[in-house]
């Protein structure tokens, strides 16, 4: 999120996300797993694969912010 807002400059992107990521994940992803004892392991906000799935997106906008920003300085 830091990357891109610096990067677009507005506030509004991080806004959309949000609130985008909120109805896929309570209104979506949730509906289409299968309920079984592990279940709430995976799914929902506090989930394992929105973890690793965030991880896996804030790790490769770290890469190219650095070589963006490194590249911009004197």
């Amino acid at each position: 999120m830091a990357y891109l807002r610096l990067k677009i400059g507005s506030l509004w992107f991080a806004v959309i996300y949000q609130a985008s990521s909120y109805i896929f994940i309570h209104k979506l992803f949730t509906l289409i797993t299968v309920q079984n004892a592990d279940s709430s392991w995976f799914i929902d906000e506090f989930g394992a694969v929105i973890a690793v799935f965030a991880c896996c997106v804030a790790v490769y906008f770290r890469r190219k912010g650095v070589v963006e920003y490194t590249a911009v300085k004197p």
